[in-house]
């Protein structure tokens, strides 16, 4: 295989910790006052959204589309070429339109 370019073998300084188990993820880090997130994915392909129902012990700690209508979409933009721009609502809120994995 070529020493460079596309599929090339690259060794990265990360590897070595990692492949012996010594290697350390964002969810490894434990900071006080710190919370978990859990995101729920769609069951469906494309879908839309009539109900989002939250049991009341959960309300203050569950956040839905309509918590966040004040923030901004993500905007896919470049000055690329042909780059087709697109925006995507943070949380999905009417429609559902991707499936998770298994």
């Amino acid at each position: 295989m070529a020493g460079q370019g596309v599929g090339a073998s690259v060794l990265r300084k990360e590897d070595d910790r990692f492949l012996r188990g010594r290697g350390q993820y964002v969810a490894d880090f434990r900071l006080s006052g710190a919370r978990e997130v859990a995101f729920v994915r769609s069951s469906v392909a494309h879908g839309r959204i009539r109900n989002v129902y939250v049991p009341d012990e959960h309300k203050g700690a569950v956040f839905t589309a309509h918590n966040l209508s004040n923030v901004k979409p993500i905007r896919a933009a470049t000055a690329l070429s042909g780059f087709k721009h697109s925006s995507e609502p943070i949380l999905a809120h009417d429609k559902v339109r991707y499936v998770s994995g298994p």
